[in-house]
Formats: structure tokens, C-alpha cells, sequence
């Protein structure tokens, strides 16, 4: 029993070296980016869809609970282990032209509000994945990781038919990767984070 309990405790140990030294490789570090853009660019697109007034209402409110899906505990309260304590949520920093201070919301309110944006036409077109910059992936636990992808996001709202107010506004989402070893090859589970607003502009 003893043997058997020490190759069992060699086997683990083996594997979790392993499993370290693959988590720095630029192969790894390269999936955990490209998971990271393409469930940015998930949110990019639904926030473009729960703002189109093309769509009805309830149209815009199920591509608001599908962006909701992408967040930590689809945006609601969670305990946050990197500030070590209970939070309502995850934010969005939102800018304006017209005012230097930076508004910070629950993530799930600002998703009510594109929904119901008091315009009669909406336009929200952001980086492409390319396009995007995405940092050095840091861990923060053994199979955990956290990074941040930069995007710009440009805004122009309409009023019977003209364009009455238009902006740009570079943003930072942090994503949180999760890589679970399976048979068929490694998974990579991202939950996106808080978002920041760094820089809002006028859009021409």
C-alpha cells in the first residue's frame, strides 16, 4: 500500500511539473490569447445587437443575457479572490465627451442601458480581433490565468436620421483564463472581468 500511495504521490507531483512548465510555453501562451479576443469580440457583438434599434426590445434584451453569459457569475455578485472580498459585480468604466469624469457601473446595468439608449438609430463598431492588444498573461493560480485585451469602440447615435452625437473610446477588458486538462487535449475557459475606459475621443 505504501509503494502504491508513493507512485501515486510521484505520478501527481510529475504531472503538476508538467503541467507548469507547458503553461509557459509561447504555444499556451498564445492559445490563452486568442481565447481571450475571440470572447472579447462575443461581448462586442452583442453589445453592437442590444443596441440596434433594428431589433425589438426583447430581441435587444436576449443578446443583453447572452453578453451577460461571458462575465464572472454572469455579472452578478461573486467573491473576488484578487481583492479578497465580496463584490456586486463586474463593472464598466463609461466616458462621455461632454464630461472629464469616468462613471463607474455594474456591467449588468450598463447592458439595460445600451438596451434602452434614448436614440431612434444605433451604431457600435469595434477592433477587429487582430486588431486588438493583448497583454502578457500572468497566473494567478496553477491552472489560472489573467490578462487584458485593449479595443477601440466607436459609438454614433442617431436622431431621425442624423448623426447627433459620435465618440470613440479605447477600452481594457481583463479576462480571466481557467486551462483544464482533459483526455481529448486542454480546454481553455475564459470569464471576462472588469472593463476600463482609457481614453474617449471624438469620432469623425
Amino acid at each position: 500500500m505504501k509503494r502504491i500511495a508513493l507512485l501515486l504521490i510521484s505520478v501527481l507531483a510529475l504531472t503538476t511539473m508538467l503541467s507548469a512548465q507547458d503553461l509557459n510555453s509561447p504555444k499556451v501562451k498564445s492559445q490563452i490569447q486568442i481565447r481571450a479576443t475571440q470572447k472579447v469580440d462575443q461581448l462586442n457583438s452583442n453589445i453592437s445587437s442590444m443596441a440596434d434599434k433594428d431589433y425589438n426590445r426583447d430581441e435587444r434584451m436576449y443578446f443583453a443575457k447572452a453578453a451577460k453569459k461571458l462575465f464572472i457569475a454572469n455579472c452578478e455578485d461573486f467573491y473576488d479572490y484578487e481583492a479578497r472580498k465580496n463584490v456586486k459585480g463586474v463593472t464598466m468604466e463609461v466616458t462621455s465627451r461632454y464630461r472629464k469624469s469616468v462613471n463607474k457601473i455594474l456591467m449588468r446595468n450598463y447592458f439595460t442601458h445600451m438596451v434602452d439608449l434614448k436614440y431612434t438609430d444605433v451604431e457600435i463598431t469595434s477592433s477587429d480581433i487582430a486588431s486588438m492588444k493583448v497583454s502578457n498573461p500572468q497566473r494567478i493560480s496553477e491552472n489560472t490565468f489573467v490578462c487584458t485585451v485593449q479595443f477601440d469602440q466607436a459609438f454614433v447615435g442617431y436622431r431621425d436620421g442624423r448623426a447627433v452625437y459620435k465618440d470613440i473610446t479605447t477600452k481594457r477588458v481583463k479576462c480571466y483564463i481557467d486551462i483544464e486538462r482533459t483526455e481529448a487535449g486542454d480546454e481553455y475557459i475564459v470569464r471576462l472581468g472588469n472593463t476600463s475606459a482609457i481614453a474617449t475621443k471624438p469620432y469623425n
